[in-house]
């Protein structure tokens, strides 16, 4: 899963978490590595060759994907984090 997302923690009690991607960009993504047909402007697809295909892979989405996205937001973070404060 590729694409813009973010990963925000709260600080305070009860330690709310909130993940969030952009579903299209994941789905042109997968798009792209099955070589399906597509058109898309500004994030919104404007025409899908194979609908049934499209519909396939956004269902395919699933929570082993968001964590490896999820640890990648982490790490990602840590990094920034480290090169920021630590230099």
């Amino acid at each position: 899963m590729g694409g813009p997302g973010y990963l925000k923690l709260s600080t305070c009690f009860p330690f709310h978490a909130e993940f969030y991607f952009n579903g299209h960009n994941a789905i042109k993504l997968a798009m792209d590595q099955k070589g399906l047909d597509y058109r898309n402007n500004a994030n919104v697809f404007t025409m899908i060759g194979d609908a049934k295909a499209v519909r396939k892979l956004a269902w395919s989405f699933g929570g082993k994907q968001v964590r490896e996205r999820i640890s990648s937001c982490m790490v990602t973070k840590k990094n920034q984090f480290i090169h920021v404060f630590i230099g």
